[in-house]
């Protein structure tokens, strides 16, 4: 019928989606938060866009006085691919590896 464009979705690139995985995913292997994050991602996903949007409203605004782009990382768990994509990388850094 008709299409908008995403606010919070707009240019978040491909290279910028995957630098956000890899700094979020280093930071849950390195705290040991390995089973909790990926229990919590997987219990969110259904309701990634729903809760993106909350999140949105109520500290996207805050947290740029800590220097984050809340509206970055909002687009980015807007989309289950990219929850799906994080919790594979956080699978993939706590495999030991094999020398």
């Amino acid at each position: 019928m008709f299409s908008y464009l995403d606010p919070i979705s707009e240019g978040l690139t491909d290279e910028r989606k995957k630098e956000i995985v890899d700094q979020i995913a280093e930071k849950i292997v390195k705290r040991g938060l390995v089973a909790p994050a990926i229990i919590l991602l997987e219990s969110v996903k259904p309701f990634a866009k729903v809760g993106s949007y909350t999140f949105l409203l109520f500290s996207a605004p805050i947290l740029s006085f800590i220097g984050l782009d809340g509206y970055e990382y909002t687009g980015f768990f807007k989309d289950k691919e990219n929850i799906e994509l994080l919790i594979r990388r956080i699978e993939e850094l706590d495999r030991p590896k094999k020398d």
